[in-house]
């Protein structure tokens, strides 16, 4: 009797541990092609050479806290069918410029909303002055500014 609870328990336990994984699937797809379109910016914008990023590399950093090599596989299956399905993701195999070593990536070919001057992608967020493009100036002889809103990568801890 004590071996039913005991397996009852680990099933269930089993059981929990699956679903919460699996919920985490949605949120790891957001955070995987916000990454991409962010890297295609960024090599858009001359700030890094590559603008693809290794999968396996993607994997290891978007799954750091899952230790166990099988259930990160697992999780990872759902992320991938849902990003390679992305209409703005080409999947390829491509050969990294430092290193040169050969490896499967994906690579943001949607569009990337840089402005001039600016970092980042425009998603929102903050919000900075811009010079008027053809020098108009309202009637009070001030020059007019529009309003553009920003929003800075910021990954919340360094990224090497």
């Amino acid at each position: 009797m004590t071996l039913v609870l005991v397996l009852a328990a680990y099933g269930r336990s089993r059981l929990i541990d699956y679903r919460q994984a699996t919920a985490q699937i949605p949120t790891l797809v957001n955070t995987t092609l916000d990454r991409l379109a962010t890297q295609a910016a960024r090599a858009a914008n001359g700030q890094v050479e590559e603008a693809f990023i290794s999968i396996g590399q993607l994997r290891d950093d978007v799954l750091r806290a899952t230790f166990s090599a099988a259930e990160r596989e697992r999780v990872w299956k759902g992320v991938r069918a849902i990003v390679e399905g992305n209409a703005n993701v080409r999947a390829a195999t491509r050969e990294a410029g430092r290193t040169g070593e050969m490896s499967r990536v994906w690579e943001w070919i949607g569009p990337v909303n840089l402005l001039p001057r600016l970092e980042g992608r425009r998603s929102g967020g903050l919000t900075e002055e811009l010079p008027p493009a053809g020098g108009d100036t309202d009637e009070a002889g001030g020059g007019s500014t529009e309003m553009v809103e920003t929003r800075k990568w910021d990954e919340g801890r360094p990224i090497y």
